[in-house]
C-alpha cells in the first residue's frame, strides 16, 4: 500500500504522542509520592520472583531529604529506554536489572504530572515497586513489591545543574588557602556547571620522595573515574555538575580508586576492607595543603576516591602538579647533608620538601625552621 503524504503527516505526528507518557532517557532521582522519601541504590544484590511472589530489593533504601540527596551519588538514576515501556535503570555501577533479572516497566499516571507506576512483568502477573513503610514521618522507608494505592506512585525528578534538583559536591577538606577539596568517585559522567572547579587524577607515586603527583582531567569526566575535585566553596549549591556527556579522552594510569558501596544492612554485606599496607586517603596535611595519608578506619566509605599505593610506601604523600613536580625534580638539593650554622652571604634557599622559598642572600624574613641553603641543612632561628 503506498502511503500519501498527509497519511505519512499524520503517523508521523500520531506516534511522540504514543510515548508521550514515557520519561526522556536521563538521569533522575526518584521520589515516592507519598512519603517523599528518595531512592538510594547501596547495594548490588537483589532478587525477585513474580510467581512465587517472593523479592529481596533492599539493596535499594529509601530516606527523606533533598539535601542529602543533593550530593549523593547513590540517587542518581539513569534510565535508558530498551523498547515498550522497559527502561534498563543504572546507577552506582550497577541497575535494576542486574539486580533483579527485570527490566522496569514505566507507566505514567494521569492525574499527576511527572508521576509514574514502576513495576514488573511476567507471565502475566505484574509486582509494583512502592514504599513499603506506611509511616510517613519515618526518614527512613523500605522498597517493597506489596502495596497499593498512591504509595505505588514515583515521581521522576530530571537532575538538571539549573535547576532545584540538581548535583551538587559536599566537599570533606579545606585547605590554608581557603579551596576546598572532595574525594569522589561516582558510576556517572560529568563536568562542571559552577565555575572555580577543577579533578584531578593521580598519575604517578613517587614513593622515594613521598609525592602524589596531580593531573588535571580537560573535559568531562569519564564514568568510573575515581578523582580528587577541587571546588570553590563549601557549598553544594556553588559546586554543581553538569551529568553526562561524552569524554574526550580516557583517563589511563590512574593511581586512585574508589567502591560504589559500604552496606552492612539486612543481610547485605557488602564492604571493602581498609589496608593501610597499600591504601592512603587524602587529607589536609600540616601545611595546610591536600595529600594523602594512612588512617584507622576499618572500612572505605562508598563514593570516594583514595590513592592505591606499593606496600612499603611512606605513610605520609604530599600532593604536586606535573608542573610542580617537574620543577621540584630539577631544584631538588643533593642527598646525603647535614646540618651547619647558617651562613649570611648565602643563595637559594628551600624548604624541607625542596620547594625553593627564597633566591636572596639574606634569611632573616623566614619563620624559624630548617632549611636547605647552598645543598646544606641549616636552622633558622630569627628570635
Amino acid at each position: 500500500m503506498k502511503l500519501t503524504p498527509v497519511t505519512i503527516l499524520l503517523m508521523s505526528l500520531a506516534f511522540p504522542a504514543m510515548a508521550s507518557d514515557l520519561p526522556a532517557d536521563g538521569y533522575y532521582r526518584v521520589e515516592n509520592f507519598m512519603s517523599h522519601r528518595y531512592v538510594y541504590v547501596l547495594d548490588n544484590h537483589g532478587t525477585i520472583d513474580i510467581g512465587a511472589t517472593s523479592a529481596d530489593l533492599k539493596a535499594i533504601e529509601l530516606w527523606k531529604g533533598l539535601d542529602n540527596a543533593i550530593s549523593d551519588p547513590a540517587t542518581v538514576l539513569d534510565f535508558t529506554h530498551i523498547q515498550d515501556r522497559e527502561y534498563d535503570v543504572t546507577s552506582q555501577g550497577t541497575g535494576i536489572h542486574n539486580i533483579i533479572d527485570y527490566y522496569v516497566r514505566v507507566r505514567a499516571v494521569n492525574s499527576q504530572p511527572d508521576t509514574y507506576l514502576l513495576y514488573a512483568t511476567n507471565s502475566g502477573m505484574t509486582k509494583y515497586l512502592c514504599d513499603g513503610e506506611r509511616n510517613e514521618s519515618l526518614p527512613e522507608g523500605v522498597l517493597s513489591d506489596n502495596g497499593e494505592g498512591k504509595w505505588r506512585y514515583w515521581h521522576l525528578d530530571r537532575i538538571a545543574a539549573d535547576s532545584d534538583n540538581y548535583f551538587g559536591i559536599a566537599p570533606d577538606l579545606k585547605a590554608t588557602d581557603g579551596s576546598y577539596y572532595a574525594p569522589f568517585y561516582a558510576g556517572f559522567p560529568f563536568s562542571f556547571s559552577s565555575p572555580g572547579m577543577t579533578a584531578y587524577y593521580v598519575s604517578k607515586v613517587d614513593t622515594q620522595n613521598a609525592i602524589a603527583v596531580i593531573s588535571e582531567i580537560s573535559g568531562a569526566v569519564p564514568a568510573a573515574t575515581p578523582v580528587l575535585i577541587k571546588c570553590g566553596s563549601s557549598l553544594p549549591s556553588a559546586n554543581r555538575l553538569n551529568l553526562g556527556g561524552n569524554p574526550s579522552v580516557q583517563i589511563s594510569g590512574n593511581c586512585l580508586k574508589g567502591v560504589y558501596f559500604q552496606s552492612d544492612k539486612h543481610l547485605h554485606y557488602n564492604m571493602t576492607a581498609y589496608n593501610s599496607a597499600t591504601m592512603r586517603i587524602p587529607a589536609i596535611l600540616p601545611d595546610g595543603k591536600p595529600g594523602f595519608v594512612t588512617s584507622d578506619i576499618k572500612y572505605l566509605p562508598r563514593n570516594k576516591s583514595y590513592l592505591n599505593v606499593p606496600e612499603g610506601s611512606p605513610a605520609t604523600l604530599r600532593t604536586m602538579t606535573e608542573k610542580e613536580y617537574d620543577t621540584w625534580l630539577q631544584n631538588r638539593p643533593p642527598a646525603g647533608i647535614e646540618s651547619v650554622t647558617a651562613d649570611e652571604n648565602v643563595h637559594d634557599i628551600y624548604n624541607i620538601f625542596g620547594i625553593k622559598v627564597s633566591d636572596t642572600s639574606r634569611h632573616d624574613d623566614l619563620t624559624p625552621g630548617i632549611y636547605i641553603i647552598n645543598g646544606r641543612k641549616v636552622i633558622i632561628n630569627n628570635r
